[in-house]
Parts: C-alpha cells; structure tokens; sequence
C-alpha cells in the first residue's frame, strides 16, 4: 500500500496538524499511542506527501538513523551533523525546483515580449491594442516574480554554502552557527518541521543533553524549528530512569536541571485505535479497486482477522496480507495452524513489548479478562485508551485472542494484585461493604461531554451528576467530597458537616480555559472522591472514576436522550451562545448595509409601521452580507444522526466570515449576529436537517416570525430568500407547529423550533463561546 494514499480515519488529526503545526501557528506536537497504532505510518505519510508550497522544509530522524550516521556512537554533535546534512539535500532539492521555474519563465516571458513585439507592427486597432497590453503585463508579472524568485534563491544559495561549511570534514557543529543558518532561512518564511520517530526512546539515550533539548525548544519558540514528534507515552511523564540524563543533571550553577520542563511546549495529539465497526472498515478500505489491491473480504473474514488484530491497524494489515494468500482456510484447526506458522512470532515480540510496559494491576486485570472474568468499560483507562482491551457489548474482551493466548501463558500474579470486576457505574473496582461508616453511589448519566454547554450557561450545565452519601457512623461527621473532569477542569470541593443518613449532592466541574483549545472530541474521565474525617488520625477516603469523552466548544448539542424519563432533552436554546453582536468582522458589513439604507441605526419602534421598517433593515442587512460571498458549504451533518447526542459543529460568525463558507446554521448565526448588532430582534428556526433565520418586529406577538434562508446567499435576491424559507418551513413540518424551545422535544422526527435569541441570552443568561 502506497504511503502517499490517504490514511484511513486519520483526518481530523491530519487536519489538526495542518493548522497548528504546518500553518503560521508553528507548535510543535507529539503524536501518543499504544505499540503499532500507526504512528510511524502517519510520520511516512506526512513526509511523502506531494511538495509542500508553504514554505515548509521537512527533516526526518530517528535513533537508528542517528547511530549509522554516527558509527553506533549518539551525541548531540551527532544529532546536530545528521539534521544539517538533511536539511542541506532539502535546501539543493527547493534551488533545484526554482531554478527550473525561473527557466520556465524566463520562456514565458520572451514569448508574451514577442508577441507584443509582434502586435505592435499591426495596424492601430482597439482589439488588438488589448492585446498588445495584455501580453506587456504579463511580460511585466513574469519579470517582477523573476526578479523575486532570484533575489530568495541567491539567499537560499548563500544558507546552502553556510550549511556545507558546517558539515564539512570532521567540524564540530557550533550552536551559534546554526542559529545564524536558522534565522537567514526564517527571513526567507521558510521554516523546519523535525520529523522525530519514538521520541521518548531518543530521550531515553544518555548520549544527548540538555543542551541539545534546549537548543530545540528554543527554536521552536522563536518559530525557527517546529517538532512533529511520536512517543508511546506523554513525555511529561517520563520517569527519571527514562531520561538519558538520569532524569536531572546539575548545571553550571549547581542547580538542579528537571528534563521534563524541555517538553511543555509540545501540544498532545492522541492516536487512538480502531473501535466500534472501524476494523472491519479499515479492513474493507485495504481492498478497495481504487487503490488498493483489489481483494475482498467476505463479512466472516473480516470478524475472524478483527480476532487477531483487534483495532490495531498494523496486526490487522499484517493479518490480511498473509491471510489473503493461503485461503481458504476451512476450519478452525487450519486457522490455528496458520496463526502458530505465519502470525505468532511477529505478534509476540510486540505482545511482550506491551506486558512490559504494564504495571502489576494492569497485568492481573488483562489475565482476570483473559481467564473469563467479566469487567465493565471503564475499568482499566490506559489498557482501554492505547487500544489493549476493547468494548464487546457491556464488557471489556483482550483485542486479540493471539494476545489472551500469550497472556495465560504468563504466570499468575499474586491474589494482592487481582481486582474485582468493576460497578457499571463507577467504573472502578467497587470495594465499599456494608459495615463500613461510608457508603455512597453516584449517578453520571452522560458518556459525552459537550464543553459548549459549561462555558455558556451559569448553572446547572456545571453539573455532571450527583453523588448519594450515606453517613453510617451514627454521629454527625465531617465529609469532603471532590470531582475532577481529568486535566481539564479545577478540582471542585465540597466539604459540611453531615447528619447520619443519606444526603444528596451535585457533583460540579469548572472547566479550564485550555478546553477551548481542543479541536476534536478528547477522551477523559470524571474522577471523583469522598472522604469521611479529612485529615483526622481515622480518615477514610475512597476514589472512584468514569471514563467519558469531552468535546470541543465548537460542538452544539441540540438534544439528549434522557434514558431515566425516557424522552428527549430539548437543547436548541444553546445555539444563542454562538451568536455575536461584538464579532469585529462584523463591522464593514453594518458599514455596508448602512450604505444601502441609511435610516439603519433608528430604532424600529420609533416609525409608524415598525413592521414593514424591520424588513427594510433586514434586506439591507441580507444584500450588504451578500458582498461577503459567503457560499453554501453542506457538510452533511444533521441535528438528529445518533441515539443518544444529537450534534453539530457550529462555526462563530467571524470564521464563517473570514473563510467565506458555512452550512445552514452557520449562516443562521451570523444573520442573528448581524441583526442584533443593527437592533432587529434575532430568532434561529431549528428543524430536522435545516436551519433558518429569523426575525421579529418590535411589538409583535410572539410567534409572529419573519423568515429568510441564508442558503439563498450566494445567489438568491431577500425576497427570493424569503419565499424559500417559507417554501421550506411548509414542506419539512407539513403544518406542524413552530414552538419555542421546551424541556423536551414531543417528536424527534418532526419538530420546529423557534429559538428567541435575546430573550434567551437574558433569562438563562448565556455567555458566547
């Protein structure tokens, strides 16, 4: 399989990449996950992919590449000498392209000389005159990107002989230097992306310093040398015997260096396995006619090699290719003999990789699943994140049988190490009893968690649950109970007094400010803990945790599923967190609008005909916003496409703005924007699969709602616009009739509803995102 071909699943990482690391933000990142997930495979296809003409000069090293260049020896002299050589053969490779385009148009620009040359013997006519200037500008464009193109390779030619100077013979590579080489290629906006494959096994060489891991962090802040980098573990949590350097080594003044701080500046990508039906659908995509090999896989195959590779996308391709050539395999005692012959060894020595790597609970909780026992989700995180035990059905199953296989051949560990299955609830070994002076039980409905609601509403969207405290000492007694939404919110405390019984609490978050930095769905967990007596001589403190996935700002939640009531939650009323009347870009269009009726700024309940006034506002609004040419982008996501959380990305106006494409609801939010920034009263009508805005005339009753689609933008005049919201109102709700948001929805198939957007910014005083 080619590794210029499209990675399967992969593109909202690949797409994450390409704006916070290849774009002008230029953070370095590390890519994490368990043992062949595919992380070199993506490295690969980042680097062969067709040249990048952004500017961008790509350098790829790993430890053995660094030990042949440097005859089996690692130093940061080594390191350094092997980066330059490669980013010298990137410099002579981009000479070499724009060498070869300056040719190019310095034919060109004979030709249009030419003929202007030519056209000018012609007798005077206006036509050809055209012409004739025509062929004069382009000659002129050609000669000033000429011009251009030399004056950045003569530079790029003298950074090229810097760089041989430097690599020359046995010359020791002086940090100063380089720095002189890295700031001549900045001026030029050329920048480094260091392609590092296991990051933490280069860490982990005592070879290097910390002068080298400063040399690059540094570069990276200053945005000359950008690290895509993977590791199988968080570099921040790398123990002190993972560090070549012993974890710390004393500097010059005698203080302690901890190495862990040279790598904070990396942002965490996440690479996670295959899961649900995605094996099977990576399976199916190896054989697809246009471009891979062209072999199918019946459905019976496809479950039998998932068996094998779980959703580890190198065992499941290493399977197939093997599996392909000796089928049919008729039955289970040809399987195994081509399991023991052709996957067994190659297996094994990764099986071995991830029992060394697993602490003694986790080895005891992967041979109790191993042998038969029955654990729920969300009992074992890291076996569960890096892709080791996989959900089937209401438990957790080992991801290969080839994997349960080595592991009961592994001795048993001892009774103090194995765990009892965990509660449904909690996630955890559950180890309370009966006689003990604490109970409680916690109900945490929800798996997702959309961020947008936390940061937009002030109440009760902070609670992700509730927590149920039995005092069973028989005195009053002092409890401290705390939660934690993982890394990404404060450590929430609630401590009282409490009388003997049971009491009922909220179990809250308050989110941290990086959430708003995700740009994809993250998973986490809420860790929670109640302790009776904190702090006194009899303390008992008991912890517990529920794996959840956190989603990013830019996702509305519209409805939930409440499986307790059995109905369906109406959210609509969060679409207003994303409209903004503040939005800077949002001026020039105002300007704009102003322009085309200049009464714009009276307010609408001053004339004789507030109604008919409203409309005139609008329509100057909807053809001022139509010299934005905004186009109409569906991205085919509607409101109701799951059973439980029904989402859709949601784009602020100002994006939608600046890159001049949006869907329905995107355009619905910066028309709501925009009508509140010029005093009309905003409204976005929400129906399945559409949205439309809306607006209302001072003094109007409640539901008197006037309607324009956004989607008639890009070419449709207001009234046209108008007529087709109506035409769609009429099709979609065949007379159903449009209400405002309500606790729950009476029919998810068939609804429309009317979201009064300042009405509902003031009563449940929402914040934008």
């Amino acid at each position: 399989m080619a590794s210029v071909r499209m990675i399967y699943d992969r593109e909202a990482l690949l797409n994450t990449l390409e704006a916070e690391c290849f774009s002008d933000i230029g953070a370095s990142a590390v890519i994490i996950g368990g043992h062949k997930v595919g992380k070199s495979y993506l490295l690969e296809h980042i680097l062969t992919r067709p040249s990048d003409s952004s500017g961008n000069l790509y350098c790829r090293i790993n430890v053995d590449l660094l030990k042949a260049s440097g005859n089996g020896t690692l130093s940061d002299h080594v390191f350094l000498r092997f980066f330059l050589v490669l980013l010298l053969r990137q410099i002579d490779d981009l000479l070499e392209r724009q060498r070869g385009e300056v040719t190019e148009w310095s034919g060109l620009l004979a030709q249009a000389e030419q003929k202007a040359i030519a056209l000018a013997d012609v007798m005077p006519d206006p036509a050809i005159d055209a012409i004739r200037l025509s062929q004069l500008n382009l000659a002129a464009a050609y000669r000033k990107k000429i011009s251009q193109r030399q004056n950045e390779i003569e530079e790029l030619a003298s950074a090229a002989e810097a760089l041989r100077r430097l690599t020359a013979g046995g010359k020791q590579v002086a940090v100063d230097e380089l720095t002189e080489v890295l700031l001549q290629l900045r001026g030029l906006r050329k920048r480094i992306i260091l392609v590092i494959d296991d990051y933490d096994h280069m860490v982990s060489q005592p070879g290097f310093t910390d002068n080298l891991f400063s040399f690059l962090r540094g570069a990276n802040n200053e945005k000359k040398i950008i690290a895509l980098v993977s590791s199988h573990k968080r570099l921040m949590d790398l123990k002190p015997e993972e560090h070549g350097a012993g974890g710390k080594e004393s500097s010059a003044n005698g203080k302690s260096l901890d190495r862990t701080s040279l790598f904070n500046h990396f942002q965490i990508q996440r690479l996670i396995p295959f899961r649900g039906k995605q094996p099977e659908a990576f399976l199916e995509w190896l054989g697809r006619p246009d471009g891979g090999d062209s072999l199918a896989l019946g459905a019976e195959e496809k479950k039998y090699l998932r068996s094998l590779g779980g959703g580890c996308p190198h065992f499941l391709r290493y399977a197939r290719s093997l599996y392909l050539q000796k089928r049919p395999l008729e039955n289970d005692a040809a399987r195994r003999q081509f399991e023991n012959d052709h996957l067994v060894d190659e297996f094994h020595q990764v099986f071995e990789q991830i029992w060394t790597g697993c602490d003694e609970a986790e080895r005891a909780t992967l041979r109790a699943i191993a042998d038969g026992a029955t654990i729920e989700p969300g009992s074992a995180d890291r076996l569960e994140t890096e892709g080791y035990l996989m959900e089937d059905g209401p438990c957790l199953t080992i991801f290969s049988k080839l994997f349960a296989d080595f592991i009961r051949k592994k001795p048993k560990p001892s009774a103090s190490a194995l765990v009892k299955p965990a509660t449904p609830e909690t996630g955890v070994p559950e180890t309370l009893s009966v006689d003990e002076p604490l109970r409680f039980e916690t109900n945490i409905p929800w798996d997702v968690f959309p961020s947008a609601l936390f940061f937009a509403t002030a109440d009760a969207a902070a609670n992700v649950g509730e927590i149920k405290i039995e005092n069973c000492t028989g005195k009053k007694a002092s409890i401290e109970v705390t939660c934690q939404l993982g890394p990404w919110s404060e450590v929430s405390t609630t401590a009282d007094a409490f009388d003997p019984g049971p009491s009922l609490l909220p179990l809250q978050v308050d989110l941290r400010e990086s959430v708003k930095t995700i740009r994809d769905p993250v998973w986490t967990r809420v860790d929670y803990s109640v302790t009776l007596d904190p702090g006194g001589a009899n303390s008992v403190a008991k912890k517990r945790f529920k794996k959840v996935r956190l989603l990013p700002p830019d996702h509305f939640l519209f409805a939930r599923w409440d499986s307790v009531r059995m109905e369906l939650e109406d959210f609509s009323w969060l679409i207003c967190a994303w409209v903004n009347s503040q939005e800077p870009r949002l001026a020039p269009v105002r300007e704009r609008a102003l322009d085309l009726f200049p009464r714009l700024g009276v307010p609408t309940e001053a004339v004789g005909d507030p109604g008919h006034f409203a409309r005139q506002k609008v329509a100057a609004i909807y053809e001022a916003l139509q010299g934005q040419k905004i186009r109409y982008f569906d991205n085919a996501v509607v409101f109701h496409s799951g059973n439980d959380q029904y989402m859709q990305r949601v784009q602020s106006c100002g994006k939608t703005i600046e890159i001049g494409t949006g869907n329905c609801l995107d355009g619905s939010v910066l028309f709501a924007s925009l009508l509140s920034l010029c005093g009309v009263d905003p409204g976005i009508l929400l129906m399945p699969g559409h949205a439309i805005a809306a607006w209302r005339a001072p003094g109007a009753a409640e539901n008197d709602w006037q309607y324009v689609d956004t989607t008639g933008l890009p070419g449709l005049a207001f009234e046209q616009a108008t007529a087709l919201a109506t035409a769609r109102i009429d099709e979609r709700q065949n007379g159903v009739q449009i209400l405002a948001p309500a606790a729950t929805l009476p029919d998810p198939e068939n609804f429309a509803t009317i979201v009064d957007v300042h009405h509902t910014i003031r009563t449940r005083r929402i914040a934008q995102i």
